[in-house]
């Protein structure tokens, strides 16, 4: 049983439509990235998937138990933790207070360590550097990086992350893909909405392409890389 269970979601903003019949899953401890170009669907789908954008069809299932039309607090409390692009940390708090506001109890029987600020300065050694100063100090990079940190503290099974490279310099992403890894590590599934191809062959195992809201390919990450038709047709500038 899929831990994340997407079918036929359809949703639109007004009366344009944006989503047509996506489908997909996420395995327990998976990397999954969903990929295409700028307004493909990506990020329309994370947000349908966390109840952001009311769907219009289909259904969302996570850890077998439908969840389609729920508020996305109860979302979040079942354990999917939502990364958006726009980052949305709290600029006069410290990085520790950010953290602080993150932190909830497991979702359900979880028999794994909860997280907590002194576990994720491991996996964000930056982070720890800076856990007083304020978040409007920091980089687009560092910001990004404790958006993903103040998320590990409501302990969630699975995280949707919102296009965690761009714009970032190649050292910090170095450093995003890492802390991909370290979440994997940990049997954190991690779906992930991306352009850099790059980066998404780094961390994911398998990957879908969106392309105008419809899902044009499923497969192993092996299998897009050597898939140059379409890559062509979906990824490229």
């Amino acid at each position: 049983m899929a831990l994340l269970d997407v079918t036929n979601l359809t949703a639109a903003y007004g009366q344009a439509q944006v989503l047509f019949g996506v489908s997909l899953t996420l395995a327990a401890g998976e990397v999954a990235a969903l990929m295409g170009r700028n307004g493909a669907g990506k990020s329309s789908t994370l947000k349908a998937v966390m109840g952001l954008l009311p769907p219009l069809g289909g259904s969302v299932a996570f850890e077998g138990r439908p969840v389609t039309g729920w508020e996305p607090y109860r979302i979040a409390r079942a354990g999917l933790g939502y990364v958006p692009e726009e980052r949305r940390i709290f600029t006069d708090l410290t990085v520790f207070e950010n953290l602080e506001v993150g932190r909830k109890r497991a979702a359900g029987t979880d028999a794994r360590p909860p997280w907590t600020p002194e576990r994720l300065f491991v996996v964000f050694p930056n982070l720890a550097e800076m856990r007083g100063r304020r978040a409007s100090a920091m980089s687009g990079g560092e910001q990004q990086m404790l958006t993903i940190a103040r998320t590990l503290m409501g302990n969630p099974h699975a995280v949707l992350l919102d296009e965690p490279s761009e714009g970032l310099s190649p050292l910090i992403v170095e450093q995003m893909a890492e802390a991909v890894l370290r979440m994997k590590r940990e049997g954190i599934a991690v779906l992930l909405s991306e352009q850099n191809l790059t980066f998404a062959a780094a961390v994911c195992d398998r990957a879908y392409v969106i392309e105008k809201g419809t899902i044009r390919f499923e497969g192993t990450m092996a299998a897009l890389e050597a898939d140059e038709a379409v890559r062509e047709a979906y990824l490229t500038v």
